[in-house]
C-alpha cells in the first residue's frame, strides 16, 4: 500500500506542476461558462470500485490478533458498483465548498480455512462458516481557495474533513482466549461455541490538499484534487489519501456527462475502545457520471 501511495503522491505533484506551468504559459481565452465556474455543480456517478480490506484486532488481555483479509480470507467481493455524489458550491471564483459521499456495503458467509487466527479475544475454528459484514460511509467536506481562476484554468488549496464510518461484523464458531499474565502464554478460557465480533467506529480526519481545473474547450474540462492526512489524531495514527480526477463534457448550459477516477486509502493504527489494532482499507476505480450546473 505504501508503494501505491507514493505513486499517487507523485501524480499529485506532477499535476500541480503542469497546472502551474499552464497558468504562466497559456493566455486566457475568457472562457467563463465552463461547468466548474457555475455557482452549484452536482455530479452523480456510478463508481466501479476495486477494494482491499485488512484488519488486525488485539484484545485487552494482550492477545495479538492476526491480520485478516476480508477479500482473501472471508471471500467478500473485491469489486463493487456504488453511487458517488459530489457537490460544489461557489461563493465566488476564488472561494468554494466541496462535498462528496460514497458508501460501500458488503456481506458474505463462507468456510474459514486458516488456522490460529484471532480477532480480539476470539480464536476462530478452522473450517467454520463465518458470516462477515463490512460497511463504510465516507463524507468529505472541503473548503477550497483558488489562487488562480480566470475561467479557463484554476489552481488552489483544499482544507477540510473526512468523516468515515465503519461497521465490522464477524460471527462463527470459535474459542475465547487470553494471555496468562504469569507465563505470557495464550490460553483458552472457553471452548468452541458460537462467537461474534461487532465493532462500529467513526474516524474524523482533517485533511489538506490541492485542487485544479482546466478548460480544454468551452465544452470540455478536466478537474482534479488530492487530499492527505498523515498525523496522529485522537486514538488514530496513520495516513489517509484521497485522489480524484475527471473529464466532463457539457451537453448544454445546465447538464453534462463525464468520466473519472477516484481513490481512497486508509492505513491506520488505533488504540481505542472501538478498535485496538491496525486497519488498512483502500478502494479505487473509474467513475461515470452525469452533472447539473446552476
Amino acid at each position: 500500500m505504501n508503494t501505491i501511495n507514493n505513486h499517487l503522491l507523485s501524480g499529485i505533484v506532477i499535476i500541480t506542476l503542469l497546472l502551474c506551468m499552464s497558468s504562466s504559459t497559456i493566455a486566457s481565452d475568457g472562457i467563463s461558462g465552463t461547468g466548474y465556474n457555475k455557482k452549484i455543480n452536482i455530479r452523480v456517478a456510478g463508481f466501479w470500485a476495486t477494494i482491499n480490506t485488512e484488519i488486525q484486532v488485539d484484545s485487552d488481555s494482550g492477545v495479538i490478533g492476526e491480520e485478516l483479509s476480508f477479500e482473501d480470507d472471508l471471500n467478500l467481493s473485491d469489486r463493487e458498483t456504488q453511487p458517488l455524489i459530489d457537490i460544489t458550491y461557489r461563493f465566488n471564483p476564488h472561494h468554494m465548498l466541496d462535498f462528496s459521499y460514497v458508501g460501500l456495503n458488503r456481506s458474505k458467509s463462507s468456510n474459514f480455512g486458516r488456522e490460529g487466527v484471532t480477532t480480539d479475544d476470539i480464536l476462530w475454528t478452522t473450517g467454520t462458516n463465518i458470516k462477515s459484514q463490512f460497511d463504510s460511509e465516507i463524507y468529505r467536506l472541503a473548503y477550497g481557495y483558488s489562487f488562480i481562476n480566470d475561467g479557463k484554468r484554476e489552481f488552489g488549496l483544499l482544507a477540510g474533513l473526512h468523516i468515515t464510518r465503519f461497521n465490522v461484523e464477524l460471527s462463527g464458531q470459535g474459542s475465547l482466549v487470553a494471555v496468562d499474565p504469569a507465563t505470557g502464554d495464550e490460553v483458552v478460557l472457553e471452548g468452541n461455541a458460537q462467537r461474534s465480533y461487532d465493532s462500529g467506529f467513526t474516524v474524523p480526519l482533517p485533511v489538506i490538499g490541492l485542487h485544479g481545473s482546466y478548460a480544454i474547450t468551452p465544452d470540455m474540462y478536466f478537474r482534479g484534487w488530492g487530499q492527505i492526512f498523515a498525523l496522529e489524531y485522537d486514538d488514530y495514527d496513520g495516513r489517509l489519501l484521497n485522489v480524484a480526477g475527471m473529464f466532463e463534457y457539457a451537453l448544454n448550459e445546465r447538464f453534462g456527462v463525464g468520466l473519472g477516477f477516484a481513490y481512497y486509502g486508509y492505513d491506520l493504527d488505533a488504540d481505542g475502545d472501538k478498535l485496538n489494532g491496525s486497519f488498512e482499507y483502500d478502494f479505487r476505480g473509474p467513475t461515470l457520471f452525469v452533472s447539473a450546473s446552476f
